[in-house]
């Protein structure tokens, strides 16, 4: 559309700007996964708050970034479905809101409880959806009545 009504001009100029926004965004996204690998990974759960190294801390946050750029590179190349994307994406989000919601009104929810239920759900997710499991019979049934019960717990609880 834009190309149709925007003269070349214009239209560079609002190709800039895409970029621009996109870049913007995975450069805060790489940031932030750094971030979280330095202070709350590395900093608290490898070396102990007394014990973490800055230069260790800053070689955590870059290694950290290149792998992940690495991974999306890697992933991008595979040219995956975007109906595939947004159910994944869907699901993720699924799997990681739901134990932090938990983790507000329950108080035994630890960070290893946290982690075992977000690898369960999509240990779960992954095979029923990309079709690696058949779900006929009791499986199957057990999978709808997991997805309804599911389902209309997040619409109550989201009400």
């Amino acid at each position: 559309m834009a190309a149709e009504y925007l003269p070349p001009v214009l239209l560079a100029v609002f190709f800039i700007m895409i970029v621009g926004a996109l870049s913007s965004t995975a450069d805060s996204d790489l940031a932030a996964l750094s971030s979280i690998m330095m202070a709350d990974v590395y900093g608290q759960n490898v070396a102990g708050k007394e014990k973490a190294n800055p230069r260790t801390m800053l070689l955590v946050g870059r290694v950290t970034m290149v792998v992940a750029t690495a991974a999306a590179v890697a992933f991008a190349s595979l040219q995956p479905n975007i109906l595939d994307l947004l159910v994944f994406v869907g699901a993720l989000w699924g799997a990681l809101v739901f134990p932090v919601l938990a983790s507000f009104y329950w108080d035994k929810v630890t960070g290893k409880a946290f982690t075992v239920s977000v690898i369960t759900a999509l240990a779960v997710f992954l095979p029923v959806r990309f079709g690696w499991i058949p779900v006929d019979g009791v499986f199957g049934i057990a999978v709808d009545m997991l997805s309804v019960v599911g389902g209309r717990w997040s619409v109550s609880s989201s009400a």
